[in-house]
């Protein structure tokens, strides 16, 4: 890669999106561990969400996704309008696999319900899930 030469990349790589049933109603996905939703006020400053449902329906969340550009030898830079990046064509692929996943074991090494309720005292073995069937054949 020469030194004018440089790839952009979106971060982060996966997203997750709650879909809700507003027509309109909306919020940011939170951008840190443990940070609030947030939501665009009247005059588009964003401030933490108020309300999760607009006239009883449920609002629906947006992933927010960021471009960086990558160039040899130099640390990742974000692009921000005006950066001079004219165009982006971006393909999505969505898969909903949680119909095909394992049944829920809440309980089930939970230490906190006794010291038998272990994994181990139990003889799983964690690294074969066959202790627990998939939610649909």
């Amino acid at each position: 890669m020469s030194a004018k030469e440089c790839t952009y990349r979106i971060h982060p790589s996966i997203g997750f999106a709650r879909v809700g049933n507003s027509p309109d109603g909306w919020y940011f996905e939170p951008t840190s561990v443990g940070g609030l939703p947030t939501e665009l006020d009247e005059a588009g400053n964003e401030q933490a969400v108020k309300q999760f449902k607009q006239g009883g329906q449920v609002k629906r969340q947006a992933a927010r996704f960021r471009i960086y550009r990558h160039e040899e030898g130099k640390s990742p830079v974000e692009v921000r309008p005006g950066s001079g990046l004219r165009s982006l064509k971006w393909t999505v692929h969505i898969a909903n696999k949680k119909a095909a996943w394992y049944q829920f074991q809440e309980l089930q090494g939970n230490v906190m319900l006794g010291s038998d309720n272990t994994y181990e005292k139990q003889g799983v073995s964690l690294r074969n899930a066959s202790f627990t069937k998939r939610r649909r054949a």
